[in-house]
């Protein structure tokens, strides 16, 4: 029997697996595509700086979702996203998280947890400190009474020097004013960026994902040795 005789079974089952194949793997081979050519394009599409909305994309996510908050000040509202702090939309400092502000005679001071900025009545930056190097967590609510600067430790007002920040001892918490801070609904912790590479890799889909695209790329590979087969058993029969 011809060599090329024996070989028709095998070129037959492949050419029809090949077309299932194919067409099971299309999906996850455009996913992969449009995904990476978006990463490959990051800076110019701003993926790192911008950030989904939507609910669907962002439900694998729930356990990492960062709350955003805003709070209402009488020159605007005051938020932090993208590691920015800002004042309706202007640039004031950098900032992962808004966590407490308040309002002074003098100036005004924002916590953003491993940093407090406190700026003057203009809102011009003044001066960054770590609240560890006076003994603060950085955490804690701050508030105002009578215009004196004032810091919640372990649930007791203490009076703070706005001028040197120093810890100028306990104040009864009638009068304190503090500023409310409103819950957002926004993602401000899962970038373009990050979502555009869990698709690509499969991660997106959970601990399997990353196998479905294995055997994709795998599938891709099978499909490409295959055709290159059948293509060369062809050119061999018509010579």
């Amino acid at each position: 029997m011809p060599p090329h005789r024996k070989t028709r079974p095998l070129r037959f089952l492949l050419q029809r697996w090949h077309r299932r194949l194919g067409a099971l793997s299309a999906i996850l081979m455009i996913l992969a595509a449009v995904t990476g050519l978006a990463l490959n394009h990051t800076d110019d599409l701003h993926l790192g700086s911008s950030y989904p909305q939507n609910a669907v994309l962002l439900w694998p996510y729930q356990a990492v979702l960062e709350p955003s908050y805003v709070i209402e000040t009488d020159a605007g509202t005051l938020s932090a996203s993208g590691g920015e702090l800002t004042l309706d939309g202007e640039w004031l400092a950098d900032c992962e998280a808004l966590l407490a502000f308040t309002a002074m005679e003098t100036g005004k001071l924002v916590s953003c947890g491993e940093q407090w900025h406190l700026f003057d009545t203009d809102w011009q930056l003044l001066e960054t400190l770590d609240p560890e190097l006076i003994g603060l967590r950085g955490d804690e609510t701050l508030g105002t009474a009578g215009g004196q600067l004032l810091v919640n430790m372990g649930g007791q007002w203490q009076q703070l020097d706005s001028a040197t920040f120093e810890l100028l001892g306990p104040v009864p918490g009638d009068d304190v004013v503090v500023m409310a801070m409103t819950e957002i609904k926004e993602n401000h912790t899962i970038s373009w960026q990050r979502l555009m590479q869990d698709l690509h890799s499969g991660r997106w889909f959970g601990g399997w994902g990353v196998w479905v695209m294995d055997a994709a790329a795998v599938i891709l590979l099978l499909l490409a040795l295959s055709g290159l087969w059948m293509w060369w058993g062809r050119g061999r029969r018509s010579r």
